[in-house]
Order: structure tokens, then C-alpha cells, then sequence
């Protein structure tokens, strides 16, 4: 029976063990996932603001052209 009893200590004494490193991962995970979606929705922050200013240099664009368009000599 003490054998026994020794036998179910080591193996739950590793059990521990391994609990605490999954833990520990899982916590490094965790961390790495939050610094990741921080990254990305700065990204994505930055992609409105750049979708933005390219709207509205297209707009300027398309703006200059008409008032080319409408200003041109007319040739008969």
C-alpha cells in the first residue's frame, strides 16, 4: 500500500508540474495574441487613414479634370 501511496504522489507532484507549465504557456500565448491584435488593428487604423487620403486625392483628381474639361477652348 505505501508504494502504492508513493507511486500516486510522484505521478501527482508531475501532474503539477505539468499544470504549471500549461499555464505558464497558455499565459505567454495569451500575451503574444494581445500584442498581435494590437498590431493588427493598428494596421487596420492606418489602412482607413491611407483609404482616406487616397479618396480624397481622387477626388481632387477627378475635380481638376472636370474644371480642365469645362475651361478648354472650344475649336470649331
Amino acid at each position: 500500500m505505501e508504494n502504492i501511496v508513493e507511486k500516486l504522489v510522484d505521478r501527482t507532484n508531475r501532474l503539477d508540474e505539468v499544470m504549471l507549465l500549461l499555464a505558464e504557456s497558455h499565459i505567454k500565448l495569451a500575451n503574444r495574441m494581445d500584442t498581435f491584435t494590437e498590431r493588427m488593428d493598428r494596421m487596420a487604423e492606418e489602412s482607413v487613414e491611407r483609404d482616406r487620403r487616397l479618396g480624397e486625392r481622387i477626388e481632387s483628381l477627378v475635380s481638376a479634370i472636370g474644371e480642365f474639361i469645362r475651361n478648354r477652348p472650344t475649336t470649331g
